[in-house]
């Protein structure tokens, strides 16, 4: 679904034949039209293909071609013969009466689209204004556009939707039109001609108590457009983070991927060479001769730690290493005429190199460094990290090396100016908080002033509402700002998302030039005098990562591919005058149109699927803002019409109490959180009945709300005794209560913040239909949770009400927050769990913040994840964008199933049992504002479990004995939020057994609540994220030596699991639905870089009969055992298994494989002796035991009885088969059919009398079920 326009009044729709390309729609109202009438006022009009839609303010009508649709409430159309004009006369006084026309543009084509029409006033009270709107639909051949009519509404187009597929855009805001004459109106169409197009004009009274107007001559005309040659785009089929140009006998493009693959591409998109290097991110590219033969050299600086140097064919030169530390800036500097590479990462350490890669110098920050850290805990000072090298030169050849420092995410830095090879810089220029309102993200150099020497533009890393723009001219040494946020605020621009501010200069006229600034998916056209007031913004659909200006014609501009997914290279020629159309209108090719169609193949199918009989998820609770942008019916479709998901009423934050009740009469005895403030959102105002007064009304006509009732600076927004009335008023209707960013305090004072405001609040909702959403920042449920002062939680006390869920902005180790949240899950210590997605969680490394993706694709995937695997509760940032709405249908429709803990197969047996968290592995996650903690010593002598979660490993591999590694299939610290856990997800839980396990817990044991097969199998090793310990707490063992025990117990567990998928970057679940159907899900797992994906399941326990795709009906085969099933780009694939046996069944033998910790399989011979697991099952065997073989039938000869025992299973039948031929002819029965009618699980003895008079019989048992 697009984004739509809704509006207001009463509508006459015309679906008029095709016409002329130049003529579109004509209408001098010359014959009386034909007029449909609705019931009335809130009923609704669809137009475009026949089909059932329906809305919960009225029944639908149906236009078709050729028909005008109008509502009879408050108005009377009148078509006036003699004047040849159609009229709107009001009859009621409260109504905003209009109308207006839907017409067919399937004929048209791209280009501009001309509307005219003639207005007559009539007399009126008041008011003197008609509004009139404009918008354009497609794909109505297939769904429909859906008008609701609501008269008493403001008469603004705020009230339009779609359904089945179909689309709508607004052209144009409201207009208004006062009085009477002729009017016309100009608007480009980028997209024409598909079947199902169409653009419809409506008109309406500003006021309620005017009379009426008329209209006349209404003519829509098409003019095509000329080719838009201002932006042409390059399929790599590679997502690029950056681009650069390179010579070779004239310029052409180098280009670094996401996965960190170096390309080189001709200036007219031809590919040259792809060079996949280390495999790791690049976190630059510079290109410059190194050896005097007029060709550039191509080098990376790459996140594994080395410098990477290429030919212009991209083959491989040399390489340079020193650590593990991330490289983060390349460039070449000459002393006299010879080169030298400089390149910094983040071990706080400058290296010089020679052309060939030799090792020549390396200066430590420590020598130099003017740099400061701050707050608690911090870093040293006068130290730092390496942002950004550039070379400036000078008129004379002579060149300096200018190093911007970092320390961290809000870090200004600094200038540094070195003389080649100089072991201290010449001069330092701090760059002032004055002129940086956020740390920098991207730097260009321009010689704007024509002195000589390049000033250095720098553009912001962070929240819009701090980007801005540094400008440092380092002859005069001065700096000057510009406030990006300023020049946003004088236009309708919404977003707030995170960006890098790009900032590059391109010519204006002939003489003159503009600061052209990238800043997501907006272009600012910037003045040299940097004025806000006259800077112009263009505003495309999509974002690029980076930009570079052609070397040949700096009019041209070189775009990185879009953050969505993208996978072009882009020109856009600001020199063209059709660039800014172009770049509006842009409509990406390659892998974005491929997710798109992938995704409105899913929405086809949604149409028609139906959920299989035999399942039944889980409800799901969506805390969904009320501005629907353009969705209301579709959001009340959804939530009139399913049980799930919830539509929880989102209330974000309310005012405060006040802090007078913050006293020791109270209780309240914490100083340090006696005067703790969230300052910002909104105020500390209300009385206590105040603040429990203004919850009240939000239930009205909702099944709950949700709403923050504190904040990790301040939980204590309400009084415990206050929050609990506000639950109390609910009366029983849901209240998730949310506490953001909380978690991040480990100290003894948040034990008394737990005591005093959790637990009480808990123990309150546990009964009350109430959840504490603890959205903590990211490390705290695998770590910080297992910190004494949470053993309550842990404990499983407040399992029906406190809902463990996560803040992971600028996380490195999604892969691991999940396995924390799964473990809390089946564990007991929770009974739900949940999860986020918002922008800035596409951002690994706050220096370069891209986080600004329009296509919310790797939010989809991401909640299809969470929700597959069990997660309830879903707090999404733009939960309401057309895009993500069709995860509601998902869920509502069934086809995304959502699984009860006791329904999952896919988790490995093996788990992590967490115990309290070595410092080290807590406080990683913990120093996300600064990135200078690199110590090369203490890494090579401390091997941990769980390592480089901080900022200062972005993008760098993990270590090879590091958890996420053998566990996830993690290979770097990044985004993997889809982990693709081979083995099956491996969890991070409470210890189950021995000094660690807490044995009175309420929980009970975690095999209580996992699925059945797991009861016998589970392994643990127990760790504090440093070491691994035994389980009776008095060895520990290092990561780099026992990680292969764990490895390698993994590996071995998962052959114990019904199936396993592999395939790379392919997240998935599994759960069972009934005794003989599994439900796998399948998604790429290519978070911010998607890709087709082939996943192969193998099937280790399990024998399936059919593998069916439920949405589109693909059937996948198996053989030998596996089966491979493609995973389109983007997307995910919804598997249904059926099952040739039942897999633990709910019944005796489902216990007895429990207990005995089976592999469920009924064929399987466990012990090897002979006798499959189910018939030691029949017979009272030990499956695990090969001596013995249960109670072998006997037949006694005196009395010719053939005597055998069967477990007391009345699912249970038997017969006795005979045969006088071992070899030939058929089995008969002997005697009828015994059925066994005990359920006491015990052996019963039957008897069965054989006809012993022939020569020879042979006998056989058959047990069924």
């Amino acid at each position: 679904m697009k984004k739509i326009i809704v509006f207001h009044s009463i509508f006459i729709l015309a679906a008029m034949p095709q016409l002329n390309a130049a003529t579109v729609y004509e209408n001098d109202f010359s014959s009386e039209p034909t007029l449909v009438f609705s019931a009335g006022g809130n009923d609704s009009i669809a137009f475009g293909a026949s089909g059932a839609v329906d809305q919960a303010n009225g029944p639908v009508v149906y236009a078709t071609n050729g028909q005008w649709v109008v509502s009879d409430s408050g108005t009377d159309p009148v078509w006036d013969s003699v004047n040849e004009e159609l009229d709107i006369i009001s009859n009621n006084s409260g109504r905003r009466d209009g109308y207006g026309i839907f017409i067919d543009t399937s004929s048209a084509t791209v280009g501009t689209f001309s509307v005219s029409f003639d207005v007559t006033y009539f007399s009126a009270t008041t008011g003197t204004n008609i509004y009139w709107g404009l918008f354009q639909g497609w794909d109505t051949d297939t769904g429909n556009i859906l008008a609701d009519i609501r008269l008493n509404h403001a008469s603004d187009l705020l009230n339009i939707d779609v359904e089945n597929g179909a689309s709508v855009a607004q052209v144009d805001a409201t207009q208004s039109f006062d009085g009477t004459g002729s009017f016309s109106y100009d608007f480009y169409v980028s997209e024409a001609g598909r079947p199902g197009d169409c653009v419809a004009l409506f008109f309406t009274k500003k006021d309620n108590d005017e009379i009426g107007f008329s209209i006349d001559n209404v003519v829509i005309s098409n003019t095509p457009a000329p080719p838009l040659t201002g932006m042409a785009s390059y399929d790599t089929g590679y997502t690029i983070l950056q681009v650069r140009t390179a010579t070779n006998a004239g310029n052409y493009i180098v280009a670094s991927s996401y996965e960190g693959t170096v390309l080189g591409m001709a200036i007219d998109g031809t590919m040259l060479w792809t060079n996949a290097l280390s495999g790791f991110v690049n976190h630059d590219i510079y290109c410059e001769d190194l050896t005097g033969d007029g060709v550039d050299e191509i080098l990376a600086a790459n996140a594994e730690g080395s410098i990477y140097c290429m030919d212009s064919s991209g083959a491989d030169l040399w390489s340079f290493k020193t650590n593990n530390a991330l490289m983060n800036a390349v460039c070449v500097i000459h002393s006299n005429t010879t080169p030298y590479v400089a390149c910094g990462g983040f071990d706080k350490k400058l290296y010089y190199l020679t052309a060939s890669g030799e090792h020549v110098k390396t200066i430590h920050s420590s020598t130099y460094s003017q740099d400061t850290t701050w707050g608690p805990n911090a870093p040293p000072n006068g130290e730092h990290n390496v942002n950004f090298l550039r070379v400036q030169k000078y008129a004379d050849g002579s060149e300096d090396l200018v190093v911007h420092s970092t320390v961290g995410w809000s870090s200004k830095g600094h200038f540094y100016w070195f003389k080649p090879l100089a072991d201290l810089p010449y001069q330092t220029d701090k760059v002032d908080k004055d002129f940086a309102t956020d740390n920098h993200g991207y730097m260009s150099e321009h010689d704007t002033d024509g002195d000589g020497t390049n000033e250095f533009f720098m553009g912001s890393s962070g929240h819009r509402g701090s980007a801005c723009m540094t400008k440092f001219d380092p002859a005069s040494r001065t700096f000057s700002l510009f406030k990006i946020f300023d020049a946003f605020s004088l236009n309708p621009f919404g977003d707030t998302h995170y960006k890098v501010a790009e900032p590059v200069i391109i010519p204006e006229g002939t003489n003159s030039y503009q600061h052209l600034i990238l800043h997501g998916h907006h272009i600012l056209l910037v003045p040299p005098n940097m004025d806000t007031n006259t800077t112009e913004i263009v505003e495309s659909s999509y974002s690029f990562y980076d930009v570079q200006t052609h070397p040949d014609d700096p009019a041209k501009l070189i775009l990185a591919s879009e953050q969505s997914g993208g996978s072009c290279i882009h020109i856009l020629d600001t020199g063209d005058p059709t660039w800014k159309t172009a770049y509006a209108n842009f409509t990406p090719p390659g892998k974005i149109a491929t997710i798109l169609a992938n995704t409105d193949n899913v929405w086809s199918n949604l149409t028609s699927f139906a959920q299989p009989a035999w399942e039944n998820p889980e409800p799901v609770f969506l805390m969904t803002g009320d501005e629907l942008n353009g969705l209301d019916v579709h959001f009340h479709d959804i939530t009139n019409n399913y049980t799930s998901p919830v539509m929880l009423n989102w209330l974000g934050a309310l005012q405060k109490q006040t802090t007078n009740w913050r006293t020791s009469a109270n209780g309240f005895t914490n100083e340090e959180y006696r005067t703790r403030l969230k300052n910002g959102i909104s105020g500390y105002t209300l009385t206590q009945q105040q603040a429990i007064d203004q919850f009240t009304p939000h239930y009205a006509g909702v099944p709950g709300i949700a709403a923050w009732f504190g904040h990790g600076n301040d939980p204590n927004w309400y009084q415990p005794e206050t929050i609990k009335s506000i639950i109390d008023n609910a009366a029983g209707k849901k209240t998730v209560m949310l506490w953001p960013e909380c978690g991040a305090d480990s100290s003894t004072n948040f034990t008394f913040v737990l005591d005093y405001l959790f637990h009480p609040v808990a123990t309150h909702a546990n009964s009350n239909n109430a959840i504490v959403y603890f959205r903590a920042k990211s490390p705290q449920w695998q770590s910080d949770v297992y910190r004494p002062h949470w053993n309550r939680f842990l404990s499983g006390e407040f399992a029906d009400s406190f809902v463990p869920a996560l803040e992971e902005t600028g996380t490195r180790s999604a892969d691991l927050s999940v396995a924390g949240r799964m473990g809390l899950w089946q564990s007991g210590a929770a009974n739900s769990w949940g999860a986020r997605a918002v922008p800035d969680n596409a951002s690994y490394y706050g220096q370069r913040k891209h986080a600004n993706q329009r296509l919310l694709n790797h939010f989809l995937r991401n909640s299809v994840y969470n929700i597959a695997c069990g997660a309830q509760y879903i707090n999404n940032f733009d939960a309401t964008d057309e895009y993500m709405s069709i995860l509601w249908d998902l869920i509502a429709k069934g086809a995304l199933f959502v699984p009860q803990r006791s329904e999952i197969v896919s988790i490995n047996p093996v788990y992590l049992g967490m115990t309290e968290p070595d410092p080290r592995f807590d406080g990683s996650d913990r120093q996300e504002k600064f990135n200078t903690w690199y110590d090369e010593v203490w890494e090579a002598n401390n091997p941990m479990v769980i390592s480089r979660k901080g900022t200062e490993w972005a993008g760098s591999p993990v270590s090879d004995w590091d958890f996420s590694r053998y566990a996830s299939g993690a290979k770097e610290r990044r985004m993997d939020f889809l982990p693709s856990y081979p083995n099956g997800l491996v969890m991070m839980a409470p210890p189950q057994q021995g000094a660690f396990a807490d044995t009175n817990a309420v929980r009970g044991a975690m095999t209580e609540h996992m699925h059945p097969m797991y009861k016998n199998i589970m392994q643990e090793f127990n760790t504090d994220g440093r070491y691994f310990i035994s389980s009776d707490g008095t060895t520990t063992n290092t990561a780099d030596t026992y990680h292969t025990t764990v490895s390698n117990a993994i590996a071995s567990a998962a052959a114990q699991l019904p199936l396993t998928v592999s395939g790379g970057e392919v997240a998935w679940v599994c759960a069972q639905t009934s005794p003989n159907h599994l439900r796998l899900t399948l998604i790429d797992g290519g978070y911010l870089n998607p890709k087709a994906r082939t996943a192969t399941v193998t099937f280790n326990t399990v024998t399936p009969i059919t593998i069916t795709d439920v949405l589109d009906g693909t059937i996948f085969s198996a053989s030998g055992g596996s089966a491979t099933i493609d995973v389109p780009l983007g997307l995910f694939r919804f598997i249904d298994i059926e099952l040739a046996a039942p897999f633990f069944p709910n019944n005796g033998w489902g216990d007895f494989a429990s207990k005995h910790g089976l592999t469920g399989n009924t064929s399987t011979d466990w012990d090897k002796d002979g006798l499959v697991d189910w018939g030691e099952y029949v017979i009272g065997g030990n499956p695990t035991n090969s001596t013995d073989v249960g109670m072998q039938p006997l037949f006694d000869v005196a009395s010719s009885n053939y005597i055998f025992c069967l477990i007391g299973d009345d699912s249970l039948s038997a017969l006795v088969l005979t045969n006088s031929d071992l070899v030939a002819g058929n089995w008969g029965t002997n005697g009828l059919l015994i059925s066994v009618t005990s359920t006491n699980g015990l052996l019963g003895s039957y008897t069965n009398t054989v006809d012993t008079t022939g020569e020879k019989l042979f006998l056989k048992l058959q047990v069924d079920n």
